[in-house]
């Protein structure tokens, strides 16, 4: 929260900076979340003759655009104009319009929940200004209050809880849509010898539109992967016994439903720090730590499933999980991959049933597999987003048998 926070003019607005008076702004990357306007004790709300104070406020901003018979008094005339250039100098400066606005004499409170209906709009909406008449309304109010004006309620965003925690923002009434998450924290250790660890979660979605991520704490939180299938398959186990567990715990506090894959990429969890990490290719990837020695962690939504390995041998046959069994010429690169490699990146090395050496695969993919940043070798028919990716499976060259 920054007092006297300095903007510059708009396109619009005069030549000279003004100062917010109070500017509630993110760390990360500086968006907007609430800017509040003091005013002297002295400064009323506008009368009305009917108490709709929000009413006459969206009449006055109404007339403000419009340029004539403005509703209010010189004051509140002023008290509106200068919301509506704070607003567009904040939007002009970081790209994006301020979440909301409030005016307040410190006894009364006018809120602006939804700015671009409000103060940016040629017909604003009344029902988006919220009057709070004095502190003694506020206190009676006061889950509306917090619902409004609270860093939660501003910026979407809330610590990670525990499933027990759930009650807090479903109502009992509601049914919980929620997205099984994994998180990938990949370390290359030079150009050889990836390691690959999962943790688990899922995200809910509340009615009103924030996301919350619910997860367990364990001693050792991460879980780490092997390239040889028995061990693999002992950790996977883990994963999946850890995510049915998160989801059974969930389901006791209230009805679970699972998001669809394209519910999610429609309306995604945000990303954290949006200047250095994005959502990669589809918002059900994210990255959201990494450094230059070789340390990333995505975060990556599985919607229904535990994680991204597909548990379908139906296809572990195929001749071109090794780079020798491909045809003359359909083989990547000039040989197999004999170990696991950061550079390419590839975990699972050829010969194994998650490998994929066919090169007619690996073009096609370049421009829509979402785990490229960590593994490119993944068997398309082992990985949990294989009918995201190919919803029309019939030309791809997967064989079962050497012999089919």
């Amino acid at each position: 929260m920054v007092i006297e926070d300095a903007v510059d003019p708009s396109d619009d607005a005069d030549g000279h900076p003004r100062r917010l008076d109070y500017h509630g702004r993110e760390n990360n990357d500086g968006h907007s979340l609430l800017i509040v306007e003091s005013k002297r004790p002295s400064v009323q709300l506008p009368p009305t003759s009917d108490g709709n104070v929000s009413g006459l406020l969206a009449k006055a901003l109404t007339q403000i655009h419009r340029g004539s018979d403005i509703p209010v008094t010189i004051l509140w005339t002023s008290i509106l104009k200068s919301a509506k250039d704070y607003v567009n100098r904040v939007t002009a400066s970081t790209g994006r319009i301020p979440e909301k606005f409030a005016i307040s004499n410190g006894e009364w409170f006018a809120v602006f929940s939804d700015v671009n209906a409000t103060l940016l709009a040629k017909n604003p909406q009344a029902a988006s200004i919220t009057i709070f008449r004095d502190l003694n309304d506020v206190t009676r109010r006061v889950d509306e209050f917090c619902e409004l004006l609270s860093y939660q309620a501003l910026s979407g965003y809330v610590p990670p809880q525990h499933p027990a925690a759930l009650i807090e923002f479903v109502a009992d009434h509601e049914v919980a849509v929620c997205a099984r998450v994994v998180e990938v924290d990949y370390v290359r250790y030079g150009k050889l010898q990836p390691l690959i660890s999962l943790w688990v979660g899922i995200w809910v979605r509340t009615s009103q539109g924030v996301w919350i991520l619910f997860h367990k704490e364990y001693p050792i939180p991460f879980l780490i992967l092997n390239d040889d299938n028995s061990k693999l398959s002992v950790a996977l186990s883990e994963v999946n016994k850890r995510s049915d567990d998160l989801l059974t715990s969930l389901s006791a506090q209230r009805s679970v439903r699972f998001l669809t894959q394209t519910e999610v990429e429609d309306n995604p969890p945000p990303v954290q720090d949006a200047k250095r990490f994005r959502a990669l290719q589809s918002p059900l990837v994210q990255m959201i730590e990494g450094n230059l020695l070789g340390s990333q962690r995505y975060r990556i939504i599985t919607n229904d499933k535990a994680h991204f390995l597909a548990d379908d041998s139906s296809f572990d046959q195929c001749p071109y999980h090794d780079w020798g069994g491909c045809d003359a010429g359909d083989g990547v690169g000039y040989g197999p991959i004999s170990a696991p490699s950061c550079e390419p990146s590839c975990f699972f090395p050829s010969g194994s049933s998650f490998h994929c050496a066919h090169a007619g695969i690996h073009v096609a993919r370049r421009n829509k597999c979402l785990l490229l940043p960590f593994e490119e070798y993944l068997c398309c028919r082992r990985c949990n987003f294989f009918a995201r990716c190919w919803p029309d499976d019939a030309n791809m060259p997967c064989r079962q048998t050497p012999n089919v």
